[in-house]
């Protein structure tokens, strides 16, 4: 045997002894589970190999006291197989090699479990989680990377559609929030004939020029043929282009929507009516965007397809928008009954409940004009708590709530969400 304190000799075509400097009483199973499947990847895929771990008594290989115990890790290198017992019967068949096993081998099966395992030693190879992350970090970034390639590449293929659609998008945000700005200027006591007129003027013309630019700019591929449920003129014919046909569109209808908001809060209508009827045009321009993509996409999954699935993903195409105009329906419908409908936030209050209260609006700060008490018993302007109540279900004062009904586009905004399909 060569000496245990010699460095790691080369593997031999042979069996292996093992003289561990730690008790190996409690370690046996695993060292034979650590070594089982340690010899394979150094003897070969090809080697005919056996494991038989045996724990010599100290004893017997030292007759001096010591604390060191001895693994024999016999390898059958024979092509021919052993039967049972042949290696006791016949040693000569069996050599011996020594090599050390770091102590870190042997830690507390408590602590760490078995080597090569997480807590509880369940399986036998080690997860490297540091190592994990950064081979998913680096398939990240390289994914990212070639995903920001070709990015450019569409960008550069289509950059004027791409341009055409940011613009509009902005337009969209721009014209939204003056719309909500200038509706609540207009709701005010103050405010002059003037500054309503002239700023709901100004986003009528702002957006149909915007509606005009864009008709004139792609007038060979007739847009306006969505509107009216055609298919406009494509030179192409692939996704890209439906889609950016569909979303053009859909910003159009959402200038139309804003321009009509626009015109009719140039109407004598009172501001309790108002929002219910910015409700109601959003609620339907909203139904109208959701249908003018059908046929666009209906040509797309059906054509240049083979007729089966062509019409299974039609069908299923169909089924989707079903449901979506059903719950459309609904909230058209509900949305009339509520402008039909009058409601009333509270009851007329007396004189001496007024001036208990005070003599200003909390609202407007001014003199109450047609006053109205809410079920909280706070009074406010009938003008001015409308307003509040397109925004809000609850009292400006106590935020008790007073009504039920959602408070939703009342204030004229139109909806952001993008109707592509």
């Amino acid at each position: 045997m060569a000496d245990q304190t010699s460095p790691v000799t080369d593997v031999p075509q042979g069996p292996w002894h093992l003289n561990m400097t730690s008790n190996l009483q409690d370690h046996i199973p695993r060292v034979g589970q650590a070594v089982s499947g340690f010899v394979p990847h150094i003897m070969g895929p090809s080697t005919h190999h056996r494991v038989i771990l045996n724990r010599l008594n100290s004893r017997e290989h030292h007759p001096e006291p010591t604390h060191e115990s001895s693994v024999v890790v016999d390898v059958d290198t024979d092509p021919q197989q052993f039967t049972p017992g042949q290696e006791e019967n016949n040693p000569n068949l069996l050599s011996h090699e020594h090599f050390q096993i770091p102590s870190s081998f042997f830690q507390d099966e408590n602590q760490n479990g078995l080597p090569g395992q997480g807590e509880g030693g369940e399986h036998g190879h080690a997860h490297d989680g540091a190592t994990n992350r950064f081979s998913i970090k680096s398939i990240i970034l390289n994914s990212g990377g070639f995903l920001a390639i070709i990015s450019l590449k569409l960008l550069s293929q289509h950059f004027l559609g791409f341009f055409v659609f940011l613009a509009m998008f902005g337009t969209h945000v721009y014209a939204n929030m003056t719309m909500q700005k200038v509706v609540h200027q207009s709701s005010l006591r103050n405010s002059s004939c003037r500054g309503q007129v002239l700023p709901f003027l100004w986003i009528i013309t702002f957006l149909s020029a915007n509606i005009a630019v864009v008709m004139y700019a792609f007038k060979e591929e007739m847009l306006w043929n969505v509107l009216m449920f055609q298919l406009p003129v494509l030179h192409n014919s692939d996704f890209w282009d439906y889609l950016w046909m569909v979303l053009v569109t859909d910003f159009i209808l959402k200038f139309s929507t804003i321009i009509i908001k626009a015109f009719l809060s140039l109407l004598p209508f009172g501001q309790k009516r108002r929002g219910k009827i910015y409700m109601v045009v959003e609620n339907v321009m909203q139904m109208y965007r959701l249908l003018t993509p059908i046929i666009p996409w209906f040509h797309f999954l059906y054509d240049d397809q083979g007729m089966v699935l062509g019409i299974i993903l039609v069908a299923l195409y169909f089924l989707m928008k079903i449901f979506q105009c059903l719950a459309k329906v609904l909230e058209v419908f509900k949305s009339f009954k509520s402008l039909l409908s009058d409601v009333s936030y509270g009851s007329r209050p007396s004189s001496t409940e007024i001036n208990q209260c005070g003599e200003n609006c909390p609202i407007c700060q001014d003199d109450y004009k047609d006053p109205i008490k809410l079920a909280c018993k706070h009074i406010f302007c009938e003008n001015c708590v409308s307003m509040w109540f397109d925004r809000e279900k609850t009292c400006p004062m106590c935020r008790a709530q007073i009504h039920t009904e959602s408070p939703l586009w009342k204030d004229g905004s139109t909806s952001i969400h993008i109707q592509w399909y």
